[in-house]
């Protein structure tokens, strides 16, 4: 929880700051400094094709200054023993591609949930590289996972995933501000994953199963196809309220969600 309160304090004081030097640049010029923030509220955190965390609370930040940007993202569920989680994002942008690196801090990882904290093989710590392209018509991005707790199943020496996950996007946008998305998913290969061990019973007698759960998937997989309706309402002093419908399923996990959320953005 400090490292919750320490993050969420050093995320104002940098807002804030980079907000100064925002209004002290030159106005509409390519150069000046492009801060924004928002918070809100979603029915459940989908993230890649599973479940994250119910019923959530959301905060986001960034700053950008020619092409470079930095951001922060937060999920806070509302339902306790749920994981908290922390994105810090540092990414440069330039004629529709992007190339960035992604450190993703989750709750109940380390004992005592010390945010400061990285390990090589372990810890609350995960940093993914990440590289895409945007045009008009479409986007695609891909992560790998290189640092961090990421390792497939294995009854004997651990071995990295490198745990890798593709996505395309085809926008439409439609009269009054409405956008909609389709979204596809793919896991290229065997991501990170554990066994499970359980006793089974069998003909009166009880048997060990072993089975393995994945990030993504067991091998080359469909992992998200979902659906995204949004809608930007403007609101007084220049305020923009985004709200979204989204349904969210993976083929893989034969699985499928219905999430909604509303946030803040200014």
């Amino acid at each position: 929880m400090r490292s919750i309160k320490h993050i969420t304090y050093i995320g104002c004081l940098l807002l804030t700051a980079a907000t100064m030097v925002s209004e002290q640049a030159t106005a509409a010029t390519a150069d000046s400094v492009s801060v924004t923030a928002g918070a809100g509220v979603v029915s459940s955190y989908m993230w890649r094709g599973t479940e994250q965390a119910g019923l959530s609370l959301q905060a986001n930040a960034s700053v950008e200054w020619k092409g470079a940007a930095l951001s922060f993202t937060a999920n806070n569920p509302m339902h306790k023993g749920e994981t908290k989680e922390i994105v810090l994002r540092l990414e440069y942008r330039r004629w529709g591609a992007n190339i960035g690196l992604i450190d993703y801090w989750h709750s109940g990882i380390d004992k005592k949930d010390r945010f400061f904290k990285y390990g090589k093989d372990d810890g609350p710590h995960k940093l993914e590289l990440n590289a895409g392209y945007t045009h008009r018509w479409f986007s695609v991005q891909a992560y790998l996972c290189f640092f961090g707790n990421d390792f497939r199943p294995s009854l004997t020496e651990p071995q990295r995933a490198y745990s890798t996950y593709i996505e395309l996007c085809v926008p439409w946008q439609f009269r009054h501000g409405l956008k909609v998305e389709g979204m596809l998913g793919i896991c290229p290969w065997k991501s990170a994953g554990q066994y499970y061990g359980e006793l089974v019973e069998e003909n009166g007698k009880a048997r060990p199963v072993i089975t393995a759960e994945y990030l993504y998937a067991g091998g080359f997989s469909a992992v998200k196809a979902a659906v995204r309706v949004t809608k930007d309402i403007s609101l007084p002093a220049g305020l923009q309220l985004p709200v979204f419908a989204e349904l969210h399923a993976n083929p893989y996990m034969q699985t499928a969600n219905v999430s909604c959320g509303a946030a803040v953005r200014f």
